[in-house]
């Protein structure tokens, strides 16, 4: 997720789309590098200043899953499902750096759990309203792409728009330029490695996750091709966001291929205030000639010409009735609509499981803002006759 990093005003901007209470306490603003060793030597005072200044900050969450069928393997389940470990630093007046890996499913070994590097970037302070950034970025195409902290969203597990239309968390190597065109109006425009839907390797473009399967996720990324991702945020009055966002590349890296160019589109509002916290996302992509894929089949692979989603949550705080308390307590309902097989190549075969209808109610209680404890039900349905498997969740989040 992006941080709120002093020496970035307009990720600032962004984070202060929500009421100041419902977002966690930043990571400290303005972190300061690490000297090496050979850099203290001698250095005294400035040393220690350095060091004092060191900025860190962290996000996780434990979930519990309790799936209501016996007629799946599907087991009932608990788990450390994230920790992530986040740094900044203040190298120069206009260089920053910042720096977020993230541990996944409690520990790694062969085939199990994940350690990623999901942002380390410099910034470059170009003007007091626009910086350019390379290295390791987060896409900037969705709210949930850039801030998912288990604080900012209701229930335990994310919203499926942001897995199954949105592949969160989607990160890659490039460059970019961030800032403020005036009052309220925010913009991004990054380059970055794109998708690859060829690789032979197990990841590829699938019709159960369209193109989730192609991130490359900076680890040497095939770059005969380059993906392009412009974001716009507007902020017309206080505790009102809305955002909207165009990704698009080539994910063949290989031009015997004909299709394979990727297009995918956010529209999203989101308001907070007054205790009402409310937003829709509606998220839509296209895939060129999917059926010139190598990994294409009619059958067992159907890679989807289009796949879309619809997201939309209201919630309201209930404790603002009770005068002047930091907690928090939201009852929340989410409604979405998602469809990986929205359109399909001409002969390929239709999997009317995957056009899912998911109503998910629960609580969201925060004892201070860094802190969330979820309780969710999550009631899926389908277009076909397969029985989609419903689950009730608990999730404990922190967000520092």
């Amino acid at each position: 997720m992006p941080r709120r990093l002093a020496l970035v005003p307009t990720l600032a901007c962004a984070a202060a789309g929500f009421a100041a209470d419902s977002v966690p306490a930043a990571a400290p603003e303005a972190p300061r590098a690490l000297p090496s060793s050979a850099s203290l030597a001698g250095a005294g005072d400035g040393a220690e200043r350095l060091l004092r200044n060191i900025r860190w900050g962290a996000y996780g969450e434990l979930h519990y899953n309790n799936f209501q069928s016996d007629a799946t393997a599907q087991k009932d389940r608990i788990e450390l499902h994230r920790l992530v470990l986040l740094a900044e630093a203040q190298l120069h007046e206009r260089i920053g750096f910042v720096a977020e890996i993230e541990i996944e499913h409690g520990f790694v070994q062969a085939g199990q759990g994940e350690v990623e590097v999901e942002q380390a970037y410099l910034d470059f302070l170009l003007h007091e309203r626009h910086h350019a950034r390379a290295g390791v970025l987060l896409v900037p195409i969705s709210i949930g792409n850039l801030y998912h902290e288990p604080t900012l969203f209701h229930g335990t597990e994310r919203p499926y728009i942001d897995n199954l239309i949105v592949p969160t968390t989607w990160y890659e190597a490039g460059a970019g330029l961030y800032g403020n065109i005036l009052e309220g109006l925010d913009y991004a425009v990054v380059g970055q490695a794109g998708l690859d839907s060829t690789n032979l390797d197990g990841q590829r473009f699938q019709a159960t996750n369209a193109i989730r399967g192609g991130r490359q996720r900076g680890f040497e990324s095939d770059a005969e091709n380059f993906m392009g991702t412009a974001r716009l945020d507007y902020r017309p009055l206080a505790g009102l966001w809305l955002a909207g966002a165009v990704n698009a590349g080539d994910s063949t890296h290989d031009e015997s291929i004909e299709g394979g160019q990727v297009i995918l589109y956010t529209l999203e509002a989101r308001y907070n205030a007054h205790a009402i916290d409310a937003g829709v996302t509606w998220a839509q992509g296209r895939i060129s000639d999917p059926e010139t894929l190598p990994l294409y089949s009619p059958t067992t692979n159907p890679i989807p010409e289009v796949f879309e989603g619809l997201s939309a949550f209201v919630a309201y705080d209930v404790l603002s009735f009770v005068g002047d308390t930091a907690q928090q307590l939201y009852p929340f309902v989410r409604y979405e609509n998602i469809d990986t097989q929205a359109e399909v190549p001409d002969g390929a075969t239709v999997n009317e499981a995957l056009q899912r209808q998911i109503i998910q109610y629960g609580l969201t209680y925060k004892p201070i803002p860094q802190v969330a404890i979820k309780f969710d039900y999550r009631d899926e349905s389908n277009d076909s006759d397969t029985t989609a498997v419903d689950s009730w969740n608990v999730g404990v989040g922190f967000a520092f």
